[in-house]
């Protein structure tokens, strides 16, 4: 090859390169957050959270007006349907809400409501699981996050036509009836009543 065409092409392949890779790491002029691209997982409150194979092509913006859990309900609600998304938006939900917990260190459960919403009954209850696991790190709160995740996860398995895994996980929150707080008394008086059905 001719030496005086050879530069000139390896100087246009290198400059396509470089301006390939700035593009890639450039923020969205649109104000769009898509988040970590390059790390498989998040960290919530204590829980990992492995990211979706479809994560990349969901494109959410989280304001940073955002600066509790009631906002970030709120907000999802009125851009996404409902505040765990529907079963169109359930992902845009779900990302919103797990960029607004690493951001404000939520407790991470409606990532699993948002699983939930999008009919993904199985993941939804692992992850209601994963996070039950991790209740005791809830302070306070720990009995309140114990009888209503063992319940979502019943509630989850049932949808998702496990009767069994349904029945172990309804139980888990049945011993708590009676409780002084009467949401935790609510969850577990119906998780009650769900195991009755399925016997």
């Amino acid at each position: 090859m001719n030496k005086s065409i050879l530069h000139p092409v390896v100087f246009i392949l290198f400059i396509t390169a470089f301006a390939f890779m700035v593009s890639c790491t450039t923020t969205d002029s649109a104000g769009f957050n898509n988040g970590p691209t390059e790390t498989k997982t998040l960290t919530l409150s204590g829980y990992v959270f492995t990211l979706p194979d479809w994560w990349d092509s969901v494109r959410v913006s989280v304001p940073d007006s955002l600066t509790d859990e009631q906002k970030v309900r709120e907000f999802v609600y009125a851009r996404y349907g409902m505040d765990t998304g529907t079963d169109t938006t359930w992902r845009e939900a779900l990302k919103t809400w797990a960029l607004a917990a690493e951001r404000l260190n939520l407790y991470p459960v409606y990532i699993a409501h948002c699983y939930r919403a999008g009919k993904q009954y199985l993941k939804a209850a692992q992850i209601y699981g994963d996070l039950y696991e991790l209740a005791g790190t809830q302070g306070a709160n720990r009995d309140w996050y114990r009888v209503y995740l063992s319940y979502n996860a019943g509630e989850a398995y049932a949808k998702a036509g496990d009767p069994q895994q349904a029945k172990i996980w309804y139980k888990k929150a049945v011993p708590y009836r009676g409780n002084k707080d009467s949401a935790i008394d609510y969850y577990a008086s119906t998780a009650a009543k769900r195991l009755a059905e399925i016997d």
